[in-house]
């Protein structure tokens, strides 16, 4: 084959490749109780989500808020969509993705800081800039999950639950977030891990500061300090590529980054 019939042939792969990934249907078009698996579209941007199987749950719609612009205009839309993935009646993961309805806005300036909290289980700001571009991962614990019906998209999430006599309250789940944002375009992730799906002694959690959990007391449990820092590493990995559909548009592909964090599975205490 001649140089320039195999930069042809590129460039027609490419551009076979970036219309398939155009003509996905964005996640919250779908119906409720779809069922995916690797990652997901929202607004023409990819998400992807841990392996097994999820379930899209709900999405919603909602006005913006840490946003400046032409206020003549109408105002900006965000869309969050929500996954769960279930075992039995043991709820594992949650996923929650959040970007803008409508692209064509970018007139519009984000004001928001995601990575001024400190008090986190792992913390990364590859932006650190305090205007309009942010690239933030932030690692937590989060404790008593689903004790009482929570608000917006969680609520929905809450009931969805309820229904498939999922076990609730969730003693805790760690939490990667990651927020990017450049001038008028945003991309949130939300991933959720119950560590007691993957075989971990969950402790005692009777609130946030007391948490076995807590990064004051993780030391004390190798498996449970095992088990945040393999969620940190997946967090790394999506920030990475939540970065890269901000930068590139998904130019590049990421199936191999997407499975090369895996999550740890604790093994059981002796005696």
């Amino acid at each position: 084959m001649t140089k320039p019939c195999a930069l042809a042939l590129a460039a027609s792969i490419g551009i076979a490749a970036a219309a398939a990934h155009a003509q996905e249907p964005s996640a919250h078009l779908l119906a409720a109780g779809t069922a995916v698996r690797g990652k997901i579209t929202l607004v023409g941007k990819t998400v992807p989500l841990p392996p097994g199987d999820f379930v899209i749950v709900a999405s919603r719609t909602r006005d913006a808020t840490h946003v400046k612009g032409q206020w003549i205009r109408q105002r900006v839309q965000l869309v969050t969509v929500y996954l769960a993935q279930i075992e039995g009646n043991v709820l594992r993961a949650e996923v929650l993705a959040t970007t803008v309805l409508d692209p064509s806005f970018t007139y519009s300036k984000w004001e928001d800081e995601p990575c001024r909290r400190t008090d986190t289980l792992f913390r990364q700001d590859l932006a650190r800039n305090a205007g309009y571009q942010q690239n933030c991962l932030l690692v937590n614990h989060v404790t008593n999950v689903y004790t009482r019906e929570p608000e917006g998209i969680y609520a929905e999430a809450y009931a969805w639950l309820q229904q498939r006599a999922v076990s609730l309250p969730v003693d805790v789940i760690i939490q990667a977030s990651v927020t990017r944002i450049e001038v008028g375009e945003w991309l949130a992730t939300v991933h959720r891990f119950n560590p007691a799906a993957f075989g971990c002694d969950v402790g005692r959690n009777p609130s946030w500061a007391t948490s076995a959990w807590h990064r004051s007391a993780l030391a004390k449990d190798a498996e449970r300090a095992q088990f945040v820092n393999s969620v940190v590493e997946w967090g790394k990995v999506i920030q990475a590529q939540v970065d890269d559909e901000i930068r590139n548009r998904g130019a590049r592909s990421r199936d191999a980054a997407a499975t090369s964090a895996q999550l740890h599975r604790c093994r059981p205490k002796a005696g």
